[in-house]
């Protein structure tokens, strides 16, 4: 518990005779709200009292406290902690670490109850939902489009979550276009992903992949075209029509 922060805790004990039940607890106060007998209170930093019914006392910071009673029999006690604050100035609320036996009423029951515990931090997975996915491996022809999907069927745009190819061809130039009609060439259009080229054992291969979600707006079409007829291609793509 912060030090600037005002609580109350009550706790209810049933205390035997010769028994001491010590608190593992952080207070500055304590009041007796219940007991029929005195009580006595001690504490490791050298608080030493007796209290009856009604009684309270400013203690000075501690973390535990020890409780027991001069009767021949057991002892239901009702003590009420603080720190910075007073019987009837906060709510309460915190936890304690109690050693020996414990019996609590129904009041402090409830008030442990509606303590807000702190659990660790939720994961938040960051996922898209699609709508469609795409894949085709039909060879593209030079500079003659293959359509993912229709400007008429896009009414009210279309977000493009994720696009991937893979290409050989013996000319470099391969991309993705957005446009209304069918492109003419590899950069007539919206350019959405333009392949890069590498040479693998002398050959000439294209990748290139949309990590990021794209909108595209109404009307427009998506096309994957390349400049030079391919040896082999793979195409995918994942998209949402709105």
């Amino acid at each position: 518990m912060s030090k600037t922060q005002s609580t109350l805790r009550q706790l209810q004990f049933v205390i035997n005779p010769a028994e001491a039940l010590e608190l593992g607890i952080f207070c500055d106060y304590v009041r007796v709200k219940t007991s029929a007998v005195e009580v006595s209170i001690k504490t490791r930093e050298g608080d030493d009292f007796t209290l009856v019914e009604g009684e309270e006392a400013l203690l000075g910071d501690t973390r535990n406290v020890i409780i027991s009673h001069q009767s021949g029999v057991a002892q239901t006690i009702i003590l009420i902690f603080g720190i910075n604050a007073k019987s009837g100035s906060s709510k309460l609320g915190g936890a304690v670490s109690v050693s020996g036996a414990v019996a609590l009423d129904a009041a402090t029951l409830a008030a442990l109850e509606s303590i807000t515990v702190q659990s660790m931090p939720k994961v938040k997975i960051d996922a898209e939902i699609y709508g469609s996915a795409y894949a085709n491996n039909t060879v593209l022809v030079a500079n003659t489009p293959i359509q993912v999907f229709s400007a008429a069927a896009n009414v009210n745009g279309a977000i493009i979550h994720l696009a991937d190819i893979t290409s050989q061809s013996p000319a470099n130039g391969k991309s993705l276009i957005a446009k209304a009609t069918a492109p003419a060439s590899v950069i007539d259009g919206d350019v959405l992903l333009l392949a890069k080229t590498n040479i693998i054992s002398g050959a000439q291969v294209e990748g290139g992949q949309l990590i990021k979600s794209i909108f595209v707006a109404a009307g427009k079409a998506l096309y994957w075209i390349s400049a030079s007829t391919e040896t082999v291609g793979h195409r995918s793509v994942l998209y949402t029509l709105l």
